[in-house]
Parts: C-alpha cells; structure tokens; sequence
C-alpha cells in the first residue's frame, strides 16, 4: 500500500495483480511512503487512519488493480511454491484448489492473498485491470499528473502462463464459488 499527502493518492495493493510494479513506479513520485502491512483494505485502512481524518480521506484518489480470479489464484500457487514458504503446497495447482475448497485453517491464515479483491475495491476511485495494466496504470499516471511513468515486471511468478489451462473443472466451480463477489462485480467469466 502507497499513500502520498503531496499528490493525494493511496494505492491499495491487491496481491498477484501487479501491484509490486505498481507500487515500484509510485514509489519514485515525491512524497510517496510505503503503509505497512501492505495489503490493507480500504476498511482496514480507515480503521487505523494513518494520518488522515475522515473526511480528507475522501479527498485522495484511491485506486487498485484487480485480476481474473482464477489466473490470480494460480497465480499465488506458483509464487508460494517457488518460494517454498509454506512445505505443504505442493506442485499440482487443482490441490491447492481444493484446499480453498476445503476452507483448511493453513490456506485460511494466508488471509490477505486469497481475500475476494472485492475488499480491496470498496469505496475507491478507480479500478485498474491487470489484463489492461498498461492502459489502466496510463490512466492513473493522468490523473495525478505523474510525468513518465513506467511499469517494470516485477515479482512475477516466471514466465507467463495460462493457469485456467492448468485447472479441472473441480478446481474452477471453487474459484468461481469462493470469489463469487469479484466476478460478478468486476465482470469475470
């Protein structure tokens, strides 16, 4: 998350939907200062303020960027099994699937990676999509009045892949239950 009083903005970072890019260019704009943890929600956000008041928050530009659910699920797999933090994931991404499914208390306490990005997207001004980052972040970068800002690719999980091609149908009726909210309000299908 990135807040600047400067140039009243906050970016709500969404895990696996760009946001380390993101958060990479906004941090060279002056004024721009990292919020930790850095996956607030906008209601997590309020609830602790960080220096704002209530009613000034209102007068920031607030956005995020959003992903299709099941290419961000998939996503996160690969990152977590490339990093090797947590032992039990294993390779196959339909069993990490059916982990959600399941509602195990392991894939439960990484709260802030599976959260609906829905969350994320209350009461902003703006939702960018991952699928037009480029476009979208052009956007933003207009809207503030940012001069030449570029998106680096980073933190990707490798190579780009196709995770809906990696997923059974088993696997995609639990993404599409469990994120129900994001694809219904965000037009995923």
């Amino acid at each position: 998350m990135i807040i600047n009083h400067q140039s009243r903005f906050i970016f709500y970072h969404v895990p696996k939907a760009a946001g380390v890019s993101i958060r990479s260019a906004l941090l060279e704009q002056p004024g721009s200062r990292r919020i930790r943890p850095k996956h607030l929600t906008p209601a997590q956000f309020r609830a602790t303020w960080h220096g704002l008041t209530d009613w000034r928050h209102y007068w920031y530009f607030s956005f995020c960027f959003v992903r299709d659910p099941w290419e961000r699920f998939g996503s996160f797999h690969r990152f977590l099994r490339n990093r090797r933090k947590h032992r039990w994931i294993t390779d196959d991404l339909n069993d990490f699937a059916a982990e959600l499914g399941k509602r195990t208390p392991r894939i439960m306490k990484i709260r802030a990676a599976i959260r609906p990005q829905s969350h994320y997207a209350r009461s902003v001004s703006f939702v960018g999509r991952f699928e037009r980052l480029a476009d979208d972040f052009a956007q933003v970068a207009e809207r503030l009045d940012f001069q030449s800002v570029a998106l680096e690719r980073i933190n990707a999980s490798g190579a780009p892949v196709r995770y809906r091609d990696r997923m059974n149908a088993r696997s995609e009726a639990i993404i599409a239950e469990y994120y129900r909210d994001d694809i219904e309000r965000f037009g995923y299908r």
